[in-house]
């Protein structure tokens, strides 16, 4: 859907992103932000003793029909693709609170909304295989497409100026900042640390023992005292 694509990043920035150090893809992205938890409607009822399901990353469940249960979201998309379960909607992701958030993005210029840490990678995964839990149809859907990629520029935004008005030794205190929106920076901050160490690479190291040998030399020859002025007898 064409509304859909502006979630995702350009060829440009991809590229960019995935040539640089340290940088994940939108894709590892992705992967990381499956770990956030949602809320499913199970349509089936596990056979184990107490209806959960123990995974590495710790017991989820218990799974009963028509009971809500939290798991990440990562089981939440194997459950859907087998038609176990519903997934529902994070209560963030609703119109009117996207609307809200973005309201406050606006008017406040210096100040970050209190957002999942993967808002923008869990809002693509659910607007790509959860349109069922969108009740109200397309248009519900459309419009939260918009309003997250509305959100998600306008706070780049504030990163991109944030980052021009840098100037000198400064302590830099980002609240709120989302996972993508760390990643976007991480490389900009790791190009500026690695020049600041090349810099004091650069400058010629000073020999303690050396310069505390000159001090010693210096030191005895001020406390050495005056040569002896000889006198000359007369005969």
């Amino acid at each position: 859907m064409e509304s859909m694509k502006p979630l995702a990043l350009s060829t440009k920035v991809v590229c960019k992103i995935g040539k640089a150090k340290g940088v994940h893809v939108p894709a590892q992205m992705e992967f990381f932000g499956e770990d956030e938890v949602i809320t499913v409607i199970p349509s089936i009822h596990l056979p184990s003793t107490d209806s959960s399901l123990i995974c590495i990353g710790g017991e989820w469940g218990p799974f009963r029909p028509n009971f809500p249960v939290e798991v990440p979201l990562w089981l939440a998309l194997a459950l859907q693709k087998k038609k176990c379960c519903r997934m529902e909607i994070p209560a963030w992701m609703h119109v009117q609170n996207l609307e809200d958030v973005l309201a406050e993005e606006q008017a406040h210029e210096a100040i970050f909304q209190p957002l999942p840490f993967h808002y923008v990678e869990v809002a693509h995964l659910l607007l790509r295989h959860a349109k069922e839990a969108f009740e109200e149809g397309n248009d519900v859907l459309y419009q939260t497409a918009n309003l997250v990629k509305d959100i998600r520029m306008e706070r780049f935004e504030k990163i991109d100026k944030g980052l021009q008005a840098l100037e000198g030794p400064i302590t830099v205190k980002l609240n709120n900042v989302s996972a993508m929106e760390c990643n976007m920076i991480r490389h900009f901050f790791q190009g500026s640390l690695n020049q600041f160490y090349k810099l004091a690479q650069t400058e010629e190291p000073v020999d303690m023992g050396l310069l505390g040998t000159a001090s010693s030399q210096q030191t005895q020859q001020e406390n050495r005292p005056p040569p002896r002025q000889l006198r000359r007898t007369q005969r």
